[in-house]
């Protein structure tokens, strides 16, 4: 062991992959204290939810602009800095009175981990040889799967034993603890863009923000409220307007915050897109399944994290195990093959009924995670392959915000197919109905429209690979 540590980047990766397991437990143990915030602070579960979509929200939105600065001001510089306000986000959030602060101390945790998420890929990429980029963002995949495995046990376990204010506690600490270990074992260095921060694009900055706010929001309550609401189509015609006034900006900048010139590379353009359909759809049954499995199955909440448990535990062993063999026999076939296998539980899933055997469900959900963990890491090596070192802040920010955005869009498609479904039927449009209501009736509908769901975006993922391996991407 002490010889591991005696090698720079190995330190260099451990913090890392502390840092990225905190924020992934952070998340997760959230969603497991949203009920027990609610009924603290006596609001009801649609405001408590601004727990998780305020810091999602603040995430998602600076990634790029996040990605731009670490690579004009210094990768060190920023993940210490997005530790520290991850931190502090979590003292306000476990010290907040009122519904309002909690959200204002998750925004600023959101917009730490943002800081964190930009530079942490970069930051292990450079220290670390080309030949083994698959392995050590398997292995960061991999902590990822760990933490959500965890994190709602551990997030469970704390909100009982000492309440949700705790949970803000620890991550606190742990956050303050990775700031601190990584002031003393990076390397200090100067951004690896040529420009100057004076020449950082503030506009186009704070325009990709309001756009991607914006369409969030729209895509956020459309799945919630109806894509005919006043507010949902009001969200996206003014990210629909930000969206032109960026492309607009960007062309005139001298230092663009999206520079179109990475969209012209294939590599880094299908790699993107193909993050944006991998993780839509996941996030998709990923949502959806809790509900058949809860609902039409009628498991107890605790039983249902048992059940969804092997699928974290795929994840945390496969992803580095995919990511070693994607340095070897290259890193676009092991994406290729990820994203069939995606497409492939997806379509399976498809075939379910009311009566369906709940071991089918578990194996299935585990393919499907054998899939994404297979994907992600040689999809992202293969990116950050295709633009200069310069530009890997950007690159690595493009990736989350795909993952992120992937997730949004997935919810919100899958939630309008299954909805879309019972509303054919002449039932309320609504998940709330299949929570709510047990009849026959609502819950076959809900299975109807999951099937539909699955086999439409799973179609989706084998016809990308297709694509992908007749063109050689």
């Amino acid at each position: 062991m002490s010889g591991f540590f005696s090698e720079r980047k190995y330190r260099v990766y451990v913090t890392a992959l502390i840092g990225t397991f905190i924020t992934v437990v952070d998340a997760t143990a959230s969603f497991v204290a949203v009920p027990t915030i609610a009924l603290d602070l006596n609001v009801g579960l649609p405001v408590a939810q601004w727990v998780i979509l305020g810091n999602m929200l603040a995430v998602t939105a600076i990634l790029v602009p996040t990605g731009r600065l670490s690579d004009l001001l210094g990768r060190k510089r920023l993940f210490v800095v997005g530790y520290v306000v991850f931190g502090l986000g979590a003292v306000m959030s476990s010290l907040a009175p009122s519904m309002l602060l909690l959200t204002i101390g998750r925004v600023v945790m959101g917009l730490g981990a943002a800081l964190t998420q930009a530079t942490s890929i970069p930051i292990v990429v450079s220290a670390f040889s080309p030949a083994e980029r698959g392995r050590v963002l398997g292995g960061q995949m991999g902590i990822v799967g760990v933490g959500t495995v965890l994190g709602p046990v551990l997030g469970g376990a704390i909100v009982g034993l000492f309440g949700w204010r705790a949970i803000y506690w620890v991550t606190a600490a742990v956050a303050i603890a990775v700031a601190l270990l990584g002031a003393r074992v990076l390397e200090r260095r100067a951004g690896l863009a040529q420009s100057s921060i004076r020449d950082f694009d503030l506009a186009g900055s704070l325009l990709s923000i309001g756009c991607l706010v914006t369409l969030l929001l729209g895509l956020s309550n459309g799945a919630r409220v109806g894509w005919s609401a006043p507010s949902v189509l009001g969200s996206l015609a003014i990210s629909a307007v930000l969206a032109v006034a960026l492309t607009w900006q960007e062309r005139r900048a001298r230092e663009p915050v999206l520079d179109v010139a990475l969209f012209r590379l294939p590599d880094f353009t299908v790699g993107l897109l193909s993050a944006l359909v991998a993780f839509s759809a996941s996030s998709s049954a990923y949502f959806l399944l809790p509900f058949y499995l809860q609902m039409v199955k009628g498991f107890s909440p605790g039983m249902l994290g048992l059940l969804l448990m092997p699928a974290g535990i795929v994840t945390a062993v496969v992803s580095p195990l995919m990511g070693q063999l994607a340095d070897r026999v290259g890193h676009r076939r092991i994406a290729n093959l990820g994203v069939a296998l995606n497409g492939v539980a997806l379509m399976s899933l498809s075939l379910m009924s009311v009566d369906s055997s709940v071991v089918w469900a578990v194996l299935l959900f585990m393919v499907l995670s054998v899939g994404l963990a297979s994907f992600h890491a040689p999809n992202s090596t293969a990116i950050l392959g295709a633009v200069a070192e310069g530009a890997h802040g950007v690159a690595s920010g493009f990736i989350n915000l795909a993952r992120n955005l992937g997730n949004v869009v997935g919810i919100a498609a899958g939630t309008a197919i299954v909805t879309g479904t019972m509303a054919a039927r002449g039932l309320p449009p609504t998940l709330a109905a299949v929570a709510q209501d047990g009849d026959k009736l609502v819950l076959t509908a809900f299975v109807a429209g999951f099937s539909r769901s699955t086999l439409i975006l799973g179609t989706v993922c084998v016809l990308l690979a297709v694509f992908r391996a007749v063109r050689r991407l």
